[in-house]
């Protein structure tokens, strides 16, 4: 605050120092961009409003935005060997800076996967990723991994590091069995992966687990498009994969099971939920 006081209006001075109280916060700027259009996204943010930093590709940190102002003085404090076309002077104070461990990063780079947004430049997030942003942010709380099974026990961002390497695992594997084409259709369909080989396409269900895995979690849809699909399907099962690490955690290993054609057998399907209408 000290450091900025000489070159604010007075008001403004005021209005930060009555936000933000302490002598320090953190800030940061947008240029005004090609025809202004960096400037009218910082004109949509509000208070309370949430921005992610992102570094590589790789969510570094969040903020929560407390006030926002014009000032081209203040930018040229901040940022003095910037060229005058990228002075930053739409800027942003925040409440505080909370940086994104490894486990956070990795829902959140999920999350964007199949977005179109260009994660290296200034971009506002619309309304069908913000409520999925929040969540992984807020309810994502580290802690000490541990062996569990297909998902009991494990965190959102762990049970989607589970998924991903039992994908991986699922994709080489049937490489080598000459599936010269294989699709991740997971986000769209009641099944993982699509194979296709020059004899024949099949429909393949991948599972994952920290366990033995001698049973897996299939959900009613899962269940009815195997079905149908039969013979042309498969069952993939990774189990018994470790989680390494705490801040920037991967998964490695695992014992791979692969049933194909996989005929579902009604005596091996055990109920585990149930719907109930009030």
């Amino acid at each position: 605050m000290n450091l900025l006081q000489p070159v604010l209006f007075i008001k403004l001075y005021e209005l930060l120092q009555g936000v933000h109280r302490n002598s320090h916060f953190p800030i940061w700027g947008v240029a005004s961009g090609e025809r202004s259009s960096e400037a009218n996204k910082w004109n949509r943010i509000d208070e309370n409003d949430l921005v992610l930093f992102v570094r590589d590709d790789n969510f570094i940190g969040y903020a929560i935005v407390k006030a926002k102002f014009q000032s081209e003085n203040v930018a040229r404090e901040l940022w003095p060997n910037l060229q005058n076309s990228e002075i930053r002077q739409y800027l942003l104070t925040f409440e505080k800076y909370v940086e994104i461990d490894g486990l956070t990063n990795l829902t959140l780079r999920s999350i964007f996967q199949k977005s179109k947004l260009v994660l290296d430049s200034f971009q506002l997030i619309d309304n069908n990723f913000s409520s999925k942003v929040i969540n992984a942010i807020v309810f994502e709380e580290p802690r000490a991994l541990a062996p569990s099974t297909q998902g009991f026990g494990l965190t959102a961002a762990e049970k989607k590091i589970i998924e991903l390497h039992a994908v991986k695992l699922a994709i080489e594997h049937l490489s080598t069995l000459g599936f010269t084409e294989i699709e991740d259709v997971g986000d769209q369909e009641s099944f993982d992966l699509r194979a296709f080989s020059p004899e024949r396409q099949i429909s393949v269900e991948v599972k994952g687990s920290t366990g033995p895995a001698s049973s897996v979690v299939l959900t009613r849809n899962e269940v009815d498009f195997q079905r149908k699909a039969y013979p042309l399907n498969g069952l993939f099962v990774v189990s018994n994969i470790q989680l390494i690490g705490e801040e920037g955690v991967f998964a490695q290993g695992g014992e791979i099971k692969f049933l194909t054609p996989w005929l579902i057998v009604e005596s091996s399907l055990k109920v585990i939920s149930y719907e109930y209408q009030v």
